[in-house]
């Protein structure tokens, strides 16, 4: 498996709220979103574990298409099903009716808290 590209930190049993900017590959620039429906799996040890949850709707949104950000929310009963110590990775999918897109690989790092 690629290395992740990106780490995301995450407190057990608090929600997480993040960005993710997608920009095209051959100019760097802000990729127009317009049309494009986010979806995101988060798994355990790598991208072919099993699934821990997933997001979509509301938790998952392109607030300003054009400007190629998703917004993310990862609910504090979503990171509580997550385990300190053990590695989860997640895929972004973003589709139109024209093309899909991925954000392949971003490792979760779950930081110790009293709850873990």
């Amino acid at each position: 498996m690629a290395q992740p590209t990106t780490t995301i930190e995450v407190k057990r049993g608090e929600t997480l709220r993040f960005s993710l900017a997608i920009k095209s590959q051959s100019t760097k620039a802000a990729y127009d979103l317009t049309g494009f429906t986010p979806s995101l799996v988060v798994k355990q040890t790598d991208l072919d574990g099993a699934t821990v949850f997933t997001l979509s709707g509301g938790d998952l949104t392109i607030p300003t298409p054009s400007n190629g950000v998703v917004s993310c929310i990862f609910s504090s009963t979503n990171t509580a099903l997550l385990t300190f110590g053990e590695q989860y990775f997640f895929d972004l999918k973003l589709e139109s009716a024209t093309d899909t897109l991925y954000t392949r690989a971003v490792q979760i790092k779950v930081l110790k808290t009293s709850h873990a």
